[in-house]
């Protein structure tokens, strides 16, 4: 545990490292489930929930609420994440909203020591031996009660909020939304949205990555999801002319002419009746035999 949670500390001194990774577009967000009963006081593993969008967003107030509320991480189902480490801090008004137990869904955890977790404006990070590979996972649970107001997750007060992957060395994306539970109000979701793939996009023979929306908009050709720029990809096409073939003509590349044993007949040109035929010339006998004297 003690190496945990110095490779933890480690990864807060570091902070959020910018580049996309496998926890890329993840979500954070507060689920509370009335019916929730834990064992001995440890709610963890509780939550109940098997879809972001099934999330209960909203308590009742006043004291005597019954169950717990619950930390998830959600990614897209198309997502294969990898999340050894969360970042993450509490916002919420203590003056109408009280917690009065909590734990950790991991192996361990690293809350910062002023204000202390799990007070307004409090930060921790929690820890996996093994990463995190579902799109859906519990992460943190509370016990208390609200008489109004929402208590939101957010970012860690000094680390920002970030998924932290098992990669040496490792990336940490950051969190994309951060949802909050209301007492007596309405809460926050924060479902993960998907996002518009990019692809090369060709416009006036210069490459672009962007959306297929945002390529069409600027009256470019989209070349496909995922397709990456490359020199020649957008390229002027080389110039065509007639290709004149056993006299019967085409329009074709010089190169493709050539190869196909044809006379190219220059850039621009183009195929008339009369091009590719080779001309008879009328001549008697006499200039004929005059030819090979």
């Amino acid at each position: 545990m003690k190496k945990f949670l110095l490779a933890v500390a480690a990864l807060l001194c570091v902070g959020s490292v910018a580049m996309a990774g496998v926890n890329a577009n993840g979500t954070i967000f507060l689920h509370y489930n009335g019916a929730a009963i834990g064992t001995d006081g440890n709610f963890s593993g509780y939550g109940g929930l098997t879809s972001c969008d099934a999330a209960v967003t909203e308590a009742p107030a006043g004291p005597g609420l019954p169950g717990a509320w619950f930390a998830y991480a959600a990614f897209l189902p198309t997502a294969s994440p990898r999340v050894a480490v969360i970042t993450a801090g509490l916002l919420y008004d203590q003056s109408n909203i009280f917690i009065t137990t909590w734990g950790k869904t991991a192996d361990g955890e690293l809350p910062t020591s002023s204000p202390a977790w799990p007070l307004n404006g409090s930060g921790i990070a929690v820890q996996w031996d093994q990463a995190r590979t579902t799109t859906l996972f519990e992460w943190y649970w509370f016990t208390g009660y609200g008489y109004t107001g929402q208590l939101c997750l957010g970012p860690h007060p000094t680390q920002g909020g970030g998924f932290t992957d098992d990669s040496v060395p490792a990336t940490t994306d950051p969190i994309t939304a951060y949802g909050c539970l209301g007492f007596g109000v309405p809460g926050v979701p924060a479902c993960p949205i998907p996002t518009e793939p990019t692809g090369a996009c060709c416009i006036n023979f210069e490459c672009f990555v962007l959306t297929a929306t945002d390529c069409a908009a600027q009256g470019g050709t989209y070349q496909g999801d995922g397709v990456p720029c490359t020199p020649e990809l957008c390229a002027p096409p080389p110039p065509e002319g007639a290709c004149c073939t056993n006299e019967v003509c085409t329009i074709a590349t010089q190169h493709d002419c050539e190869a196909g044993g044809g006379l190219y007949q220059g850039d621009g040109t183009t195929c008339t009746p009369e091009l590719c035929i080779t001309p008879v010339q009328q001549k008697s006998w006499g200039q004929i035999k005059n030819n090979f004297r």
